[in-house]
């Protein structure tokens, strides 16, 4: 049998390994699995669900908590949150927001001294409320909220500007859907560049993502034109034998060596 510190640092281990890989913790317990584990790992005790994600998953918390303390405790924060419902669908942010300061403060020995929140109506009203009852508190709107509603303005507007970012997307997203045309981009970058660029394909839920996405596509641009006329016919096939899959990509090659589509980006 292990030593304790031996058995402790292996459940310990074995709880970080399940977190970071996101596995459930009812899968400790499967029959095979333990078998297996019992099978390659002799001596080594194997806790079940409720150990590993009780006491075993506690005192990975405490851990962390209290290595985390030593980098707050005594000063100052910023809180922010966003909008909370119940399973019955009705607002509970407010009542939420004060177990999470007091919890804060208990727990990580900071002194919040404002609160940051989007300016949807479930929010404001907390916000309100909070300062009725905090009235020392900084409160402040989340500026990304603010400027990602002025962005969605924009893209609701019929302009020059909204084709271009649609014609940009449509590329990096023919690219990375079609391994082959991917791998031929790869091999020029590595020439042009001596190193491989991702293209980013933008997620709405990502604050600056066009401007980043567009960003990565400026900055292979030459590769990725030199790539369009050296491998043009391989490219057209790059996306499947059909018909209009050739001419998808037949499509894609024309955005990409005209010029006045880099010059609108």
């Amino acid at each position: 049998p292990w030593a304790k510190e031996t058995k402790d640092e292996f459940q310990h281990d074995l709880c970080l390994a399940f977190i970071s890989s996101g596995i459930a913790w009812n899968v400790i317990s499967d029959v095979q699995l333990r078998h297996f584990l019992a099978k390659w790992i002799p001596g080594a005790e194997i806790p079940d669900h409720r150990k590993l994600a009780g006491p075993i998953l506690d005192k990975e918390v405490t851990r962390v908590i209290s290595k985390t303390r030593l980098h707050t405790a005594g000063r100052f924060a910023t809180g922010q949150s966003d909008g909370w419902k119940n399973i019955a669908k009705a607002s509970v942010v407010t009542s939420m927001i004060i177990v999470d300061f007091e919890y804060a403060e208990q727990e990580y020995q900071v002194m919040i001294i404002a609160w940051c929140t989007d300016a949807a109506g479930d929010a404001k009203k907390m916000w309100k409320d909070l300062i009725k009852q905090m009235p020392w508190l900084i409160s402040l709107d989340c500026s990304a909220h603010q400027i990602n509603l002025v962005v969605g303005d924009l893209f609701k507007l019929k302009s020059g500007y909204l084709t271009t970012i649609d014609k940009t997307t449509e590329v990096i997203k023919w690219f990375n859907n079609h391994s082959r045309a991917l791998g031929l981009l790869r091999k020029e970058q590595l020439a042009t560049y001596h190193k491989i660029l991702a293209l980013i394909q933008p997620v709405i839920t990502r604050w600056t993502c066009h401007f980043l996405s567009t960003q990565c596509l400026l900055e292979t641009s030459s590769a990725l034109r030199s790539c369009c006329i050296k491998d043009k016919k391989l490219l057209e096939i790059c996306g499947g034998d059909r018909q209009q899959e050739k001419a998808r990509a037949h499509e894609i090659i024309k955005t990409v060596l005209d010029q006045n589509f880099w010059s609108d980006i």
